[in-house]
């Protein structure tokens, strides 16, 4: 087995699920959520509503989640920072987009200041 990048057609994913299962199904879809194709997911999510139960589980991003936390000390680092801020905050969205949750340990780790990994 070896890990790979392969493309995800939510909406295909969505309409195969919908065409094939006639009976409610939990549906589980494990993603990094891309940041340039949130609006597919978020559709196929409710595409799927309300003959199936879908359930978006997106995983962490570590990284992300650091360099959002950090306390910049230079204009590199403060550049860095609030990128990271934006497309953290944009996934929150898109968690909520899909009617999920956001636990509120994330955004009070998120809400730290000066706080370093």
């Amino acid at each position: 087995m070896r890990g790979e990048y392969v493309h995800t057609d939510y909406r295909a994913l969505a309409a195969e699920l919908r065409r094939r299962r006639r009976t409610r199904t939990l549906v589980v879809i494990l993603t990094a959520l891309p940041e340039l194709e949130t609006e597919a997911l978020v559709e196929a999510a409710r595409a799927l509503l309300p003959q199936h139960l879908p359930l978006v589980v997106v995983l962490d991003d570590p990284g992300l989640r650091a360099a959002a936390e950090l306390r910049p000390t230079g204009r590199a680092e403060l550049a860095r920072a609030l990128v990271a801020r934006d497309v953290a905050a944009a996934r929150e969205q898109t968690v909520r987009d899909c009617g999920g949750w956001v636990p509120s340990w994330w955004r009070r780790r998120r809400a730290t200041p000066g706080r370093r990994p």
